[in-house]
């Protein structure tokens, strides 16, 4: 079957980001036909286009760095959707990508787009505000040093970002994230820690996207948060990008009751 046909089948349902857990293709397409659609809708782009250099340049990528598919997809959804503030927990091509869509943003109250990007390798940090500075885009990001620190989650303290909610508000003007990126801190260090230490700033219909999706330790973290933080967070899905790019949503009126951290 070509991938053509393979995209006409499934795609509506892999990509449609309304799509439930239970309907999940996850749950019963292979994930060798996933990797394959997500190859052949990775959109080609031309030398026009405001990533073209961000992407072929590879000394600007590393082994954690997001996949070009999904970078890809999220510049369209930005575009599409139009938000104003951006939350991204671990920098990298993701931060200069956003950087790139902030310099364009337009709104009709005149409203500037702001993006900050949470880090815990000072060197990382220096390294991306260098980067920044070389495309002129420096001044639509703050980046934070936040150093890995223990997080208590359901009783147990888990590694993660000592997050600041206070000075990230600040920064948004007092108001919450539109779109949040959760791309760090490393596998080996885990993330499970990473969405309740913002839940405070979370706003009616913020979006969460959650990287690396597929990895067995984000799989269970995917699993983890929905039984615990169901009645404010809904999963959506995840999108056979890269290496899984799972979407939520910050609904804390799905029903009644308060999230169990």
């Amino acid at each position: 079957m070509s991938r053509s046909l393979l995209t006409r089948i499934l795609g509506r349902l892999v990509y449609d980001p309304c799509v439930r857990a239970g309907r999940l293709p996850s749950n019963g397409v292979p994930l060798r036909v996933f990797r394959a659609l997500s190859y052949c809708r990775t959109p080609r782009i031309g030398p026009r286009h405001p990533l073209h250099d961000l992407l072929a340049a590879s000394e600007w990528k590393s082994r954690f760095s997001i996949s070009d598919g999904s970078l890809l997809w999220l510049w369209a959804h930005l575009k599409r959707h139009r938000p104003a503030r951006i939350l991204e927990m671990g920098s990298g091509i993701s931060t200069l990508a956003f950087s790139f869509y902030a310099s364009s943003y337009k709104s009709a109250a005149s409203e500037r787009s702001c993006v900050v990007s949470l880090e815990h390798d000072e060197k990382w940090v220096a390294t991306t505000d260098k980067r920044l500075q070389e495309m002129n885009t420096r001044q639509f990001v703050t980046l934070l040093h936040c150093a890995l620190g223990p997080v208590p989650v359901g009783g147990i303290e888990q590694s993660s970002y000592s997050v600041d909610c206070g000075r990230i508000s600040e920064l948004f003007g007092g108001k919450g994230p539109d779109l949040v990126l959760i791309d760090g801190p490393p596998g080996d260090v885990g993330r499970l820690a990473t969405l309740p230490s913002i839940l405070p700033l979370l706003t009616q219909r913020t979006e969460v996207f959650l990287d690396d999706a597929y990895r067995p330790g984000e799989q269970a973290i995917i699993a983890r948060w929905q039984n615990t933080m169901s009645a404010c967070l809904r999963y959506c899905g995840t999108f056979p990008l890269g290496n899984g790019l799972a979407y939520f949503v910050y609904h804390p009126k799905i029903r009644n009751g308060a999230p169990r951290t």
